[in-house]
């Protein structure tokens, strides 16, 4: 199935993939094709672990999350197909350009109090109403480099800003000594994404 966009819209260049891993809180948008597949049902289902990524069973799976039935015959052919390039505001301009005047920013999400997670900047995790001290400008571009320290596996994102995830590093030895993480390999995403 093409992947045509995710949060923040269309993907410049649809990707096909075979599974998708999705996070609380994110959305991508997908194209599936039942021709040839008249009078059947097809389940979307899930196989992450729970709690993720370790899952040790103590969190119920839910592994049907919704159904689709084909029906018995179509109205009309369809003759709709996934372009290879989609043109929009949000992927115009590659990430790689953007980068050479984006300005560098450090935040951290993490627990103080077991089950109470708490957002901070590069310097220490922030109570909920100490003041913002992250303040991009209207039509900036910013890389933020996000630690999540926490044990939610909900994404980090900022409500009403356009972001693009370029890279993911694997953070070790966070919790235990946060003062000296053991960072790994960047994973990179295709410049398209």
């Amino acid at each position: 199935m093409p992947v045509v966009g995710s949060d923040q819209g269309y993907l410049l260049q649809p990707a096909k993939v075979g599974d998708l891993l999705i996070a609380p809180g994110e959305r991508y948008k997908v194209v599936v094709d039942f021709t040839g597949h008249n009078a059947q049902n097809w389940v979307l289902s899930n196989d992450a672990a729970t709690p993720y990524p370790d899952g040790d069973d103590s969190v119920a799976k839910i592994p049907q999350l919704m159904q689709f039935q084909v029906g018995h015959a179509v109205s009309s052919p369809d003759r709709t197909s996934v372009p290879r390039v989609i043109l929009e505001t949000n992927n115009l301009v590659p990430p790689a350009f953007e980068l050479l005047t984006a300005r560098l920013r450090t935040v951290q999400a993490g627990e103080i109090v077991p089950g109470e997670a708490l957002l901070g900047d590069k310097a220490q995790l922030r109570m909920f109403m100490d003041p913002a001290t992250e303040t991009p400008q209207l039509g900036s571009t910013e890389v933020w480099a996000m630690r999540n320290a926490s044990p939610d596996s909900h994404p980090i994102h900022e409500h009403l800003v356009d972001l693009r995830l370029i890279g993911r590093w694997h953070v070790g030895n966070w919790i235990t000594d946060p003062n000296h993480p053991e960072l790994g390999a960047p994973v990179f995403r295709d410049a398209d994404e």
